[in-house]
């Protein structure tokens, strides 16, 4: 039996959310204002008070975090996710989010080395936190973090991104500085206009698209936008089956529904080790009886040639690079930059 290995814990970066509240007071403190002026509603209002309180659970679990790693001798530092940068991430054995996966996507997007990296969701109540691996509920899940990660009771996980090269019409490439742990968009930055773009999957014929923008993923960030985005939901499934007469009652109708959308998901899900990806042309425009090639699937890589008037590229959501009339864009798996998470189970209680 293999001996295991505890987690590298001689130098720990934590990465804290920035609180909402806090986020907004930073960037937008007229928004702040109109959400806490008297004539502001009942929704908007309760809504405050809902990102006070996950602000408030927030800040109560990092503390404790710290007070627990203080307790152990074990020596950390910690940077908000909005101050973080890649020579403090250079410089540990660890790193570790705090906060859900938007914290997470920033930590990693900083990662250029094999530095392990660990996501705890600290709301989990008003948090899904799909990338995170623990979940901070009560204080017993301080001590029995800690000890899996001193017995190696864990795995490692190679997750891959996705890298994008722009080059424009002069020939010129355009940096961009940022690898996609989840997905990718390209298209027209006002979502009402139709994107224009050719695109070519794994060096087969380009074709003309025209829709609403091509979306790209990983397998980490297949479950969110990507399935959201491409999966027929279940009254979809439910309305077709109806109209094909295929069951006798409701009862039935749901059952078939819900096995359709499984082998739906079944088909399309893969592995965060394996190297392509998952493309989907959105919203596409065209006659009713015409045939696309690319309409979505797995692919090695693709080029996205941009005719949109005001296009861009999204990266994770959170770094967008301008798109001109003319710029191809080469997409494909950065199998040279992958991250590597720690995975952990985590006892119900």
């Amino acid at each position: 039996m293999a001996m295991r290995t505890a987690a590298p814990l001689s130098r720990v970066l934590l990465v804290s959310k920035t609180p909402n509240v806090e986020r907004i007071s930073r960037t937008r403190p007229d928004l702040i204002e109109r959400l806490t002026c008297e004539r502001a509603s009942t929704a908007v209002r309760q809504r405050l008070e809902s990102l006070r309180a996950s602000e408030a659970t927030h800040t109560n679990n990092v503390k404790n975090m710290k007070l627990f790693l203080e307790s152990r001798g074990i020596p950390f530092q910690e940077v908000k996710d909005l101050e973080v940068e890649t020579t403090q991430i250079e410089s540990v054995d660890l790193v570790v989010s705090l906060g859900g996966d938007g914290t997470f996507l920033k930590a990693a997007s900083l990662i250029r080395d094999q530095t392990p990296l660990l996501g705890i969701n600290t709301d989990s109540q008003r948090s899904a936190g799909a990338l995170c691996r623990w979940k901070l509920n009560t204080q017993q899940d301080f001590p029995d973090l800690l000890h899996k990660l001193l017995t190696g009771d864990f795995s490692y996980k190679t997750r891959h991104r996705i890298r994008a090269d722009v080059i424009n019409e002069k020939e010129e490439r355009i940096t961009v500085d940022h690898y996609a742990l989840n997905e990718i968009y390209l298209g027209e930055v006002e979502p009402s206009r139709a994107s224009s773009f050719t695109l070519s999957v794994d060096g087969q014929p380009k074709e003309r698209e025209r829709g609403g923008g091509l979306l790209v993923s990983t397998a980490s960030g297949y479950s969110g936008w990507m399935k959201s985005a491409c999966h027929p939901s279940l009254d979809s499934i439910r309305e077709v089956l109806e109209l094909a007469e295929t069951a006798q009652d409701t009862t039935a109708l749901m059952t078939q529904a819900e096995a359709v959308a499984r082998r739906f998901y079944e088909k399309y899900n893969f592995a965060t080790h394996e190297d392509k990806l998952f493309y989907f042309a959105r919203e596409q425009i065209k006659a009713v009886d015409q045939m696309q090639r690319y309409s979505k699937g797995f692919c090695d890589a693709l080029v996205f040639e941009s005719f949109c008037w005001d296009g861009f590229l999204s990266m994770d959501g959170m770094r967008h690079y301008p798109l001109n009339f003319g710029d191809r864009v080469y997409i494909s798996v950065a199998t040279d930059f992958p991250v590597r998470t720690i995975e952990l189970s985590q006892p119900e209680r």
